[in-house]
């Protein structure tokens, strides 16, 4: 976490490969720390990536595409959690919804 800090106080780009920005990644790896450290400085919950996936929408994809292991610990369900408490939109796709249903159904098996 102090490296995080460091390089965000540091102004470091939030932008980086694909359009992934550093929110976008600590979503993706379930780094529930990171995400609540970038929230607090203003990162954008609906930054699109290059294919068009928002921080929520591009965590599903990486959710549905983990292996089990990394999957059980990134707990997905609680970044959809943070993410959509913080104020991301569940309607950026029309199966959006249940699609975090069905990984919350994933997570609790």
């Amino acid at each position: 976490m102090p490296v995080a800090e460091f390089l965000r106080n540091s102004g470091a780009d939030s932008a980086a490969y694909n359009g992934m920005t550093a929110l976008h990644w600590a979503a993706a790896n379930g780094n529930i720390a990171v995400i609540d450290l970038l929230l607090s400085h203003g990162a954008l919950l609906e930054a699109e990536n290059e294919y068009g996936g928002s921080v929520l929408s591009s965590t599903i994809w990486f959710a549905y595409h983990a292996r089990s292991a990394d999957f059980a610990r990134r707990n997905f369900p609680a970044v959809f959690d943070k993410l959509i408490a913080a104020g991301a939109r569940t309607d950026r796709y029309n199966e959006m919804q249940q699609d975090m249903e069905r990984l919350r159904q994933r997570a609790n098996s």
